[in-house]
């Protein structure tokens, strides 16, 4: 895993601390959604660190981008939840989330 202030030319931007001990910086837990009839997420599960870098692979309609609208706030997920630096965000509003 990265971590910020190893010896990259990158720096991170101010507002970054660095890893605390307690959980992961990024938690998503049993999210579920679904349109209409058709499930597009069941029970994902995710966790990341701070300064961790993932990406999400996978085919067309497979639900990539319904997690992304998710944890950006543009979406709500049916069940589950999203938290970031331990902050739920579930049903916090798009505009407020610390994303981006």
């Amino acid at each position: 895993m990265f971590k910020w202030g190893s010896k990259s030319p990158i720096q991170p931007p101010p507002t970054l601390v660095p890893d605390t001990p307690g959980g992961a910086f990024l938690s998503v837990l049993g999210l579920y959604k679904s349109f209409g009839d058709t499930p597009v997420l069941s029970d994902v599960n995710l966790e990341a660190d701070r300064g961790e870098f993932i990406t999400l692979l996978g085919p067309s309609g497979c639900g990539k981008t319904t997690l992304l609208r998710i944890l950006a706030g543009l979406d709500l997920s049916d069940r589950g939840s999203v938290s970031l630096d331990n902050r739920i965000l579930t049903h916090t509003p798009a505009f407020t989330r610390p994303v981006n």
